[in-house]
């Protein structure tokens, strides 16, 4: 989780500029697999999920996009992700992209859960080491409903592919 790794080192304001950066960067990811989910899932439970997402997520950009200019003065910058999770993104884009039916459901399923997960992660800092009580509060929004929705995928994917959860 590079983005976590990233900001385990800093706190107060410095963590907290980074977390919404990243944050912005990593929903603007989110949004680009619900859209690929839309065009390509085969179950409707995930097409549902990826249009409730979308549009959260899109949401949430334009909250911490306001508050990276009115606390910090700066703009959403794809420059503030480590080197590592820009390779990682646009990897899981191109296999993603090749795929169709049940076997985009199976990664979907699995690449959103740790996409998810590394939220959360980053979220908690923020919780704990965050300046703004306004962002740590969001942060936990977003550690809670994306903790439910990976309890979710993985509902789904132990009912409908038992066999990649036992690998």
């Amino acid at each position: 989780m590079p983005m976590v790794m990233k900001m385990e080192s800093k706190t107060g304001p410095e963590l907290e500029k980074d977390y919404l950066q990243m944050m912005i960067e990593h929903h603007k990811s989110g949004v680009k697999m619900a859209d690929m989910a839309l065009e390509k899932a085969k179950h409707a439970e995930i097409k549902d999920f990826a249009t409730k997402m979308k549009a959260t997520q899109t949401e949430e950009i334009g909250t911490m996009t306001t508050w990276l200019d009115k606390w910090y003065q700066t703009k959403p910058s794809k420059a503030a992700l480590p080197d590592d999770s820009k390779m990682m993104m646009d990897k899981t884009m191109k296999t993603s992209m090749a795929l169709e039916g049940d076997d985009f459901d199976k990664m979907f399923l699995t690449q959103m859960a740790m996409h998810h997960n590394e939220a959360i992660k980053m979220s908690e800092l923020e919780i704990q080491k965050g300046t703004q009580q306004e962002a740590k509060e969001f942060a936990g929004k977003i550690a809670k409903d994306q903790q439910s929705e990976v309890q979710q995928l993985r509902g789904w994917k132990k009912s409908w592919y038992p066999e990649v959860m036992a690998k």
